[in-house]
């Protein structure tokens, strides 16, 4: 299954996917990162509950290499979850191939495995549909949007920096019932 986080910088989208990937790691499942913006940070990553060792990291040059690393990491089976990090700023927008959806969305299946892409959305609300890069290949698109900013010691010219609250928009469902739902979560600074 093919599932898309699209949303805004700081609207939560990284955070929601350290926390999946350290929900299927520290459960004992493998995990993969293809990583395309070279965005990850390991160090940020440990402390967000990501069992590094139960993560395969792969930095590829293009976005030909990133589909292609997905689809090794599909094809090798034995990875729960395979992160595909599209939202990569130092490029145009990426127009992926729909073959390349169909076969990675076959080996996912084949394996039993979930795939997730994180992708950029500059603007909030089911008008932006067409920026979705996973487009009618993925089975869910999950909208981050960033509620509230949190300070502490307002009082003085330097506040704190306390976390983010983002509330996440279910912009697609088709494996459930039609609806909408909405999530709100917050995340505290580390």
């Amino acid at each position: 299954m093919v599932t898309e986080i699209v949303g805004a910088g700081s609207s939560g989208r990284t955070t929601l996917v350290c926390a999946l990937a350290a929900a299927v790691t520290s459960s004992g499942d493998l995990a993969a990162y293809i990583d395309l913006p070279d965005a990850l940070d390991p160090a940020h990553a440990s402390v967000t509950g990501i069992e590094l060792r139960r993560l395969l990291w792969v930095r590829p040059r293009d976005l030909r290499s990133a589909l292609q690393a997905a689809e090794h990491v599909l094809d090798a089976g034995g990875f729960s979850l395979v992160l595909v990090d599209l939202d990569d700023r130092r490029r145009p927008r990426l127009t992926v191939p729909a073959g390349a959806w169909v076969r990675l969305a076959r080996a996912a299946a084949r394996n039993r495995s979930a795939i997730l892409v994180l992708g950029a959305c500059s603007t909030a609300g089911a008008e932006d549909q067409d920026r979705s890069s996973a487009g009618t290949f993925a089975a869910l698109r999950l909208e981050t949007e960033r509620w509230r900013v949190g300070f502490t010691g307002s009082a003085g010219p330097c506040p704190l920096f306390d976390g983010i609250s983002s509330t996440i928009h279910l912009r697609k469902n088709r494996i459930g019932p039609p609806g909408a739902a909405a999530a709100l979560f917050a995340t505290a600074a580390a």
